[in-house]
């Protein structure tokens, strides 16, 4: 749900809003749309065997953004990488 929560938080104004889930994970954010402050009518909830559990792709007007825990890993792993290599993380701040 965290996940969900912040993606919602950034995202909301883009509605309409896709969110592809672990078939678990929908079946738990289903029961949470009022909680999340989710519309039902801008909300589809699609369930997605090939995300792992706690991930999510999330298709909004302007885009898709994949919060997969694999890929947050994958970008942590780049930054440290860089950070050892002596490259300056793109994101950092001066």
């Amino acid at each position: 749900l965290s996940t969900v929560q912040q993606l919602l938080s950034e995202f909301r104004q883009h509605e309409p809003l896709a969110l592809h889930l672990h078939p678990q994970d929908l079946a738990w954010v289903a029961q949470s749309m009022a909680e999340l402050g989710l519309n039902p009518e801008q909300t589809q909830l699609r369930p997605d065997a090939s995300i792992k559990l706690g991930g999510c792709l999330l298709e909004s007007t302007v885009g898709t953004l994949d919060a997969r825990l694999e890929t947050q890993l994958q970008r942590l792993r780049d930054s440290l990488l860089q950070v050892r290599r002596g490259e300056e993380y793109p994101g950092a701040a001066l």
